[in-house]
């Protein structure tokens, strides 16, 4: 195996292989005693009992220990269908490119939007000039628009956030008291007053004749709970029926999800149904109130372009600077 791939798979599979918890069975699911198993077996009453309580501190305690919530997700690769539509997306994501910052941008128009007109950005712009100059390299041997069209694929926020968001959401919600919800921004509600998301970081080199990248995409997500939002008639409980829903979708059968081989259409359809919500509670105006837990979540994805292997995992951690009682949301 070349260098390259040797620091692609060797430098990271063993933080995957301590933290990637192995696939249950269905006699483990019903009380099994993987690590995983006990871990949500742990996390998911506690979470409940914290929150019935509105013990906030105890909810943070729990969260911030890795025992309890593993902070390292695996994830699969992502491959998105309409390529267009990321690129577009992409043309308005802030951006730090090999070092470089790209952090002015415009928003889109409605033609922009609705795909009628082409749209791009200095970051993708530049993004472009690299890929044609790595592919220029001696002993690159490498399509410059198919490495281009790779990197659009890990460049979709709405995929990024939406596969970030269905991990966290089962380990998150306890038996339904609380709502996990990704932080309102730009890609959410695009109007003047909504702040942007953090910035893609972006790197590409050449290592061994290949060209590798390490794409990284920083996702702000908040806990409710669910009856503070009842409060704000939100209906998360009678409209929405958030807890049946939390109880469908099983924490425990992240696997069924996850399996290529045979997924549980049921789960996938209980999973589905919680995004369309999440996203119509992030969306309305009156969910502009401060969460009762900050999360932060992290997707990395590390690329090597030349053998076509990747790693992608999501980071989860409960930030101590945004959970003290002086942060002010922005």
């Amino acid at each position: 195996m070349v260098a390259a791939d040797r620091r692609l798979e060797t430098g990271n599979r063993s933080r995957l292989e301590s933290n990637k918890q192995p696939a249950m069975t269905s006699h483990e699911r019903q009380g099994g005693n993987t690590p995983r198993a006990r871990a949500l077996a742990n996390l998911i009453p506690k979470l409940s009992q914290y929150t019935r309580g509105s013990d906030r501190r105890q909810i943070i305690r729990t969260l911030s220990d890795p025992k309890q919530l593993p902070a390292l997700h695996n994830l699969q690769s992502v491959w998105v269908d309409d390529i267009a539509a990321a690129e577009r997306e992409a043309a308005g994501e802030r951006a730090v490119l090999n070092g470089v910052k790209f952090l002015q941008v415009k928003s889109a128009s409605a033609s922009e939007v609705a795909g009628d007109m082409p749209v791009d950005s200095y970051f993708l712009q530049t993004l472009r000039e690299i890929c044609g100059h790595l592919c220029d390299m001696e002993g690159v041997f490498a399509d410059p628009m198919a490495l281009y069209g790779g990197l659009l694929n890990r460049l979709s926020r709405t995929v990024c956030e939406r596969d970030a968001l269905q991990l966290a959401t089962n380990y998150l919600c306890g038996k339904g008291e609380l709502v996990l919800l990704p932080l309102q921004r730009r890609h959410h509600v695009n109007k003047e007053g909504v702040k942007c998301p953090e910035p893609v970081e972006v790197e590409l080199y050449v290592e061994g004749g290949n060209v590798h990248s390490k794409v990284s995409m920083k996702h702000e997500l908040g806990l409710y709970k669910r009856l503070d939002l009842d409060l704000l008639n939100l209906n998360v409980t009678k409209g929405y029926r958030w807890n049946k829903l939390v109880e469908a979708n099983n924490p425990l059968a992240l696997e069924e999800l996850n399996s290529p081989s045979a997924p549980n259409k049921e789960a996938l359809s209980s999973a589905s149904e919680m995004r369309r919500v999440q996203y119509e509670l992030v969306k309305s105006d009156k969910i502009k109130v401060k969460p009762w837990v900050f999360v932060d979540a992290e997707v990395v994805e590390m690329i090597n372009f030349g053998s076509g292997k990747s790693v992608r995992t999501l980071h989860l951690s409960i930030p101590d600077t945004k959970n003290t009682g002086g942060y002010v949301m922005k």
